[in-house]
């Protein structure tokens, strides 16, 4: 880099050296426009300390101001933030904290596009981000190999239908990228914890919005939704699998029928297992009265998931090996390399209604229910999810 960041109290200044002279920026001043410094430093007149010095091998800008809390406050114009970014003051400030190693990458624009904070580099404001943290940040940015091998990869992926290639530019780039040194700091398990209470809260709170208000959502984005929160409560759950086929050789003797499994869930050794997710009805779950010997009997949604899902796993258990290879051959192309589908005594998951409302017989009677069945599927309300996620949190 033809420039360095130096700390002359109370500025952070920018040395700039360009190569054929300096005149050249002068005349860019004097027609009022803009010097764009490697697409990152947005320089003006204003800027400059040196200017009329009648030095003609470098400019010298301020691009940030220290303050009394032992910062330098970063000047937002100079790098179009909307932010506001503060470096401490007793840290090496380099040019590669705000210059990526591939170039012409603005760091602290580009994460000022996904914040909407104040950022404190270093020091020990309740909220800064320690330098470690931000250096392993730097050092994840992409190379300019591997932005070529991912450039690559997406091309292969588009036309691979039309064309033959010479090497498999996927596998050059996941052999890059798994060459690459990584660096990593050392975190306290109390750091993690909190982490994890961060993103149960998240959930718990998404989930609850969304409840409020359930009609605003179809079918399908509900249960994408509701998807990804179980991949979260359930981390054992690697992969999701769509409309899966099930051969049916019992319903209509001397015949297969061929039915379909909306949504199944394998796990990080490949088993594989059902979900059904209902939207959220009113009185979908139990009887509101007692109406069979004083009991409160399940509704028709829920004895009819409870039928659907015992059915599509006794299918799967009787279709057995040929299944499991007619499942791999469907979905090899969706699967990770080494992850194959295995049908083991596949269980179900099922979430449907609410039970917020159930008195103490109705959570009684539930509960019986769903015991009963506990050895192959767990049935859940909305509200159990939450009552759950409620655990989580007051463990971590």
């Amino acid at each position: 880099m033809n420039f360095e960041i130096i700390k002359s109290n109370p500025n952070l200044l920018l040395v700039y050296i360009p190569r054929d002279g300096s005149e050249w920026i002068d005349e860019f001043f004097e027609r009022e426009q803009e010097l764009c410094l490697k697409y990152t430093f947005h320089l003006k007149k204003e800027h400059c300390t040196n200017l009329n010095s009648g030095n003609t091998y470098s400019r010298i800008f301020i691009i940030g101001n220290l303050k009394t809390d032992k910062y330098y406050e970063i000047d937002k114009s100079i790098f179009q933030l909307t932010n506001s970014f503060y470096i401490a003051e007793d840290i090496d400030i380099s040019g590669e904290m705000f210059l990526t190693e591939i170039g012409n990458v603005p760091v602290l624009h580009i994460i000022d596009g996904i914040v909407n904070d104040s950022v404190y580099i270093g020091g020990d404001h309740e909220n800064a981000i320690p330098i470690q943290d931000f250096q392993m940040l730097i050092d994840e940015f992409p190379t300019r190999t591997e932005l070529k091998h991912y450039a690559s990869s997406r091309i292969e992926n588009i036309l691979k239908e039309y064309l033959n290639f010479k090497t498999d530019s996927q596998a050059k780039l996941d052999h890059y990228i798994s060459r690459r040194q990584r660096h990593t700091v050392p975190v306290e398990l109390s750091s993690i914890r909190e982490f994890e209470i961060q993103k149960y809260e998240f959930i718990r709170d998404r989930l609850k919005e969304m409840l409020k208000n359930p009609d605003v959502f179809s079918e399908k984005i509900w249960e994408q939704k509701i998807l990804e929160f179980i991949l979260l409560l359930y981390p054992k759950y690697v992969k999701v699998l769509h409309s899966i086929p099930v051969y049916d050789f019992y319903t209509s003797p001397g015949q297969t029928v061929k039915r379909q499994i909306d949504l199944a869930l394998l796990d990080a050794n490949g088993n594989m297992d059902i979900i059904e997710i209902k939207k959220p009805f009113a009185n979908c779950v139990l009887s509101t009265n007692p109406s069979y010997r004083d009991n409160h009997v399940p509704c028709r949604d829920l004895s009819g998931a409870v039928v659907q899902a015992e059915k599509y796993i006794f299918h799967l258990c009787k279709w057995g090996i040929n299944g499991e290879n007619k499942l791999n051959d469907k979905y090899k192309g969706e699967l990770q390399s080494n992850l194959r589908i295995r049908i083991v005594n596949p269980k179900a998951i099922l979430i449907l209604g609410r039970s917020n409302n159930f008195n103490s017989r109705q959570k009684f009677d539930f509960e019986i229910i769903r015991r009963k069945y506990a050895n192959i599927m767990d049935i859940l309300t909305y509200d159990d999810l939450l009552e759950r996620l409620d655990h989580i949190i007051e463990k971590f």
